[in-house]
């Protein structure tokens, strides 16, 4: 009997992909959101060509991210009371819009205030298409008698994102040094129009998070209370057929990052990814002072290859315990990898700091995909897409933060100091790690037992 049921066990990636509409609203959330690994790094060599000056390429990237950081939670909090459709549609548009205006304007040398408000506009514009894709994640599994499916989920979708950086950093490095500085945002113009329009004119764009999975959730319960025969009349709405307008009485007024746990969650990932900004960065500047940028969309891949590897191996596993201790084992595995970077980045020696990257970048992923279905456990299906747009801002600042900072400590004292001192912060959200579990850590114990 066990070895028949080993057997005819299904893959839990076969399994999340046979779900109504699951391949559509994934892969074009992939294409959507490719951009997000390719404006920093775009900003960066484009203004760093132009201008000759790595502070000013940091703050307008920093600019840049910080405005789409002001603006995400706002655009989750609507996208969970009104639906997908009809705001990321016309967000979309206007995105595509300001990417085409900012390349020109770089093109035709325009002055500086120009390009920064042009980056105000384009950040502006600018939402969560992770978070979008996961609460649809978040429907589709939502009949499932377990979470693991959507443990499975979060984990492709991390797996996606870490693609989107493996391919978008050689992109942009190949496009900007071999072509044109400003090619690069075409690029992203094409992706997010194209990817978009599809995405968000799909059915299950029509889905609205208030209401949707407490819906489904009711019309189960309804079923299994229902006579024979009486059950399809509690089952909710097809793919599509959501009203439209808000559920202004399901609408939670509470804020999601007032939740217990979810502010110091975010502090973590913030500084945690203004590592990854400022590493981009520091790498950027150490391998053009080497001559060697031809391989830079190479070298800053190595992290993401990694961490890609990593999400699938989380993905295909079940886990158990108190994800604030998991969170606070893959920190310090990953910090360990930054401190070998340090030792290394002395000799210039790019192979071993490549392999670090593949190694200690198993955890990254993975890292994400704990803080996001933490965020799950803790806030209400009502405010799914703005829990996790939260951390998504979280991350924005952080890329923010590093950039600037990065980019004046490179000009101060050169790439080498850089990239040795970028261990620290994972030091300081590893200690932030530490304070969460201690003051929340209960809370998600049983919730972490699955």
């Amino acid at each position: 009997m066990t070895m028949t049921a080993r057997k005819t066990e299904v893959s839990p990636y076969r399994r999340i992909f046979a779900l109504p509409g699951a391949v559509a609203f994934s892969s074009t959330g992939a294409l959507t959101r490719m951009p997000m690994a390719m404006v920093s790094l775009g900003i960066i060599l484009m203004l760093n060509q132009l201008y000759d000056n790595w502070t000013t390429a940091g703050v307008m990237t920093a600019v840049y991210v910080l405005s789409a950081a002001l603006v995400t939670p706002i655009y989750a909090r609507l996208f969970d009371r009104w639906g997908q459709k009809k705001l990321g549609l016309a967000l979309t548009l206007l995105q595509v819009l300001f990417y085409v205006s900012f390349a020109l304007a770089a093109q035709a040398r325009a002055p500086l205030p120009l390009l920064y408000l042009l980056a105000v506009l384009l950040g502006l514009t600018s939402f969560s298409v992770g978070a979008l894709v996961r609460t649809r994640w978040a429907w589709a599994t939502a009949r499932e008698s377990t979470d693991s499916l959507l443990d499975t989920a979060y984990s492709l979708e991390s797996a996606i994102d870490e693609t989107a950086f493996i391919i978008g950093p050689i992109l942009v490095a190949a496009l900007a040094t071999a072509v044109s500085p400003t090619l690069p945002f075409y690029v992203c113009a094409a992706a997010n129009g194209i990817g978009g329009l599809i995405f968000f004119l799909l059915p299950s764009a029509s889905h609205r998070a208030i209401g949707t999975l407490t819906e489904i959730k009711e019309a189960d319960l309804g079923q299994d209370r229902a006579e024979p025969g009486e059950g399809s009349a509690a089952l909710p709405p097809e793919a599509g057929s959501a009203p439209e307008g808000p559920l202004k009485d399901a609408h939670p007024k509470k804020l999601a990052f007032l939740y217990p746990g979810i502010l110091i969650l975010c502090f973590v990932f913030m500084v945690f990814n203004s590592s990854f900004s400022a590493f981009d960065e520091a790498m950027t500047a150490l391998m053009r002072s080497s001559g060697q940028s031809r391989f830079l969309g190479v070298q800053l891949a190595m992290f993401a290859v990694g961490s890609c590897a990593g999400a699938l191996i989380f993905g295909s596993r079940k886990h158990q315990g108190n994800p604030w201790t998991r969170l606070l084992l893959l920190m310090g595995f990953l910090m360990a990898g930054f401190m070998g970077i340090a030792v290394f980045a002395h000799s210039h020696d790019f192979l071993v700091i490549g392999l670090i990257e593949v190694v200690f970048g198993l955890s990254i992923a993975p890292i994400f995909a704990t803080g996001n279905l933490m965020i799950k456990e803790i806030v209400p299906d009502s405010s799914l897409t703005e829990g996790l747009s939260w951390l998504s801002t979280a991350n924005t600042i952080g890329s923010a933060l590093g950039s600037a900072f990065c980019g004046r400590l490179l000009d101060s004292f050169g790439p080498v100091f850089g990239l040795s001192s970028l261990w620290i912060l994972l030091l300081a959200a590893f200690l932030l790690i530490i304070l969460g579990y201690a003051r929340h850590g209960r809370r998600l114990n049983r919730q972490g037992s699955r």
